[in-house]
């Protein structure tokens, strides 16, 4: 199969190459080959790994798809208190957590609801009553934040109509390559300008922010307004209520484009080397302390690792959830 030939990219995939071409590999190009070109148990040990999760991921997934539901509510005209939207992220925060630790996802499908596997519970890390303190204060910290926002009051007047999209993927075309956008937020204010707003659980990383807000301006531009002048992006931390709003003019988009054709062309070269007969043991693990340790595939990767400094076997765990 050639992979080239489905090229797609998104900021994510990037950011998943730029930071490990071998997990990249191993989280995009697996899923598409054959039980022919590549050990059975190894393609589906990998494949399962790929769906793993954190609980830091979890928190933001659950914050995404709560804040959605509080928008829904303002549009139909609602309210949906700040106590009740803390309960209810929460309540679903802790279902997410009992689906993974008692494994429901060997015999469940991906299409539930609250379906979730844990990298925590898959590696052995246990995560208790101090760790899940500070987790459910975190989550009432980033709602309370969100609903004395002062652009809060901006939501709360929207009309069904002027929100054009919300928490959707998009696609675009650009160089003859798909490009895959998910806006959380993107509607039309009634001077005519478009707003787009990234809801952010991390801190603020000022290439990756920029870039991400960039990414969304070009597609709003493109999609839903004439002149980058009508595009404003907004970046709000949750975690420390903070706003960075910028427009998006030519500077941006100049800035914007040439990051994108060089990730494009880092890409494209790396599909042609897979197409070419490049595979898993052509790309060599490479030990980062910062990042490895937390990796969802580094039983793959470093099974001694594993075995020895968490004292769990390798072969056990893949000997039933592998699947």
């Amino acid at each position: 199969m050639s992979t080239l030939q489905k090229f797609q990219w998104s900021f994510s995939r990037d950011a998943l190459f730029r930071e490990c071409p071998r997990k990249y590999y191993m989280h995009y190009i697996v899923p598409r080959l054959s039980e022919a070109q590549m050990d059975v148990q190894l393609r589906r040990n990998i494949i399962f790994l790929r769906n793993l999760t954190n609980r830091h991921l979890l928190l933001g997934k659950v914050l995404h798809s709560q804040i959605a539901r509080i928008i829904d509510f303002l549009l139909a005209g609602k309210s949906l208190s700040l106590e009740r939207a803390i309960r209810s992220a929460w309540e679903e925060y802790e279902t997410r957590l009992r689906f993974s630790r008692q494994r429901r996802y060997l015999y469940g499908s991906k299409a539930d609801t609250y379906y979730t596997v844990l990298f925590e519970d898959v590696y052995g890390i246990h995560l208790g009553d101090t760790i899940l303190g500070q987790l459910y204060k975190k989550l009432k910290r980033c709602l309370r934040h969100l609903y004395v926002w002062e652009g809060f009051s901006v939501l709360q007047e929207l009309d069904r109509s002027q929100v054009l999209q919300k928490e959707e993927l998009a696609l675009f075309e650009y160089s003859g390559t798909e490009i895959w956008v998910k806006l959380d937020l993107l509607f039309r204010k009634l001077d005519g300008t478009i707003r787009i707003i990234d809801w952010k659980l991390s801190d603020y990383d000022v290439r990756r922010d920029i870039l991400q807000l960039a990414l969304y301006g070009f597609y709003g531009k493109q999609k839903f307004a004439r002149d980058s002048s009508a595009v404003f992006l907004q970046n709000f931390y949750l975690s420390s209520g903070k706003l960075n709003t910028m427009p998006f003019d030519e500077e941006l988009e100049k800035l914007f484009r040439e990051y994108l054709n060089a990730s494009l062309h880092r890409l494209r070269e790396f599909h042609r080397k897979v197409n070419a007969g490049w595979n898993l043991a052509n790309i060599h693990p490479q030990y980062r302390e910062k990042s490895c340790p937390y990796c969802a595939f580094r039983k793959i990767c470093f099974p001694d690792y594993h075995r020895k400094i968490l004292g769990i076997e390798h072969s056990d765990y893949f000997q039933n959830n592998g699947r």
